[in-house]
C-alpha cells in the first residue's frame, strides 16, 4: 500500500503572494529597516566608529585637539551635531521601495571616506558590518513573518 501526505498550502501561498504585491507592506518593511538603521548609525557615531566589528576612527592630529579644546569640544565628527543632523532617511515608494539614507553635505562624504589633498583621513561612518548584516537578516525575516500571520 502507498501512502502519501498532502498539504494544502493555498492559505500559505496566497499570503506569499500578497507580500510579494504588497506596496504597502515593502514600503513598512523599508520603514522598519531605516528605523533600525538609524539607531546602528547612532551608536556608530557615539561610539566613533568602533562598533559590531568596525574599527574606531582614527584619531585627530594633536593640534585638531588643542583647537578642540579650547572650544570645549571632546568628540570627533560630533560637537555641533550638524554632521549627524544632516542624514535623511526615506523610502521611495516604487515598485523597487528603494532605501535612502544619506546626507547632502559634501563633508560628509569628505568624512567617510576620506580626502588626501587635506590629509582628513577616512572616518566611515556609513557602513554595515557583517555582524549588522546578519542581525538585520533575522529583523526582516521576523518582520516578514509577523505580516503574514495578520
Amino acid at each position: 500500500m502507498i501512502s502519501d501526505v498532502r498539504i494544502n498550502t493555498t492559505e500559505v501561498d496566497k499570503k506569499l503572494a500578497k507580500l510579494k504585491t504588497s506596496l504597502s507592506f515593502q514600503h513598512k518593511l523599508g520603514q522598519q529597516i531605516l528605523k533600525w538603521y538609524f539607531g546602528e548609525f547612532s551608536n556608530i557615531f557615539a561610539r566613533e566608529g568602533e562598533y559590531k566589528g568596525h574599527e574606531r576612527w582614527k584619531d585627530l592630529q594633536p593640534k585638531t585637539w588643542d583647537w578642540k579644546g579650547k572650544k570645549g569640544y571632546t568628540k570627533i565628527l560630533q560637537n555641533t551635531r550638524t554632521l549627524f543632523s544632516s542624514y535623511t532617511q526615506f523610502v521611495l515608494p516604487t515598485e523597487e521601495n528603494k532605501i535612502f539614507f544619506g546626507s547632502q553635505l559634501e563633508y560628509a562624504a569628505v568624512h567617510n571616506y576620506g580626502y588626501p589633498p587635506k590629509n582628513i583621513p577616512a572616518r566611515e561612518h556609513l557602513f554595515v558590518t557583517p555582524q549588522m548584516e546578519t542581525e538585520l537578516a533575522g529583523l526582516i525575516n521576523l518582520w516578514t513573518q509577523q505580516e503574514i500571520n495578520q
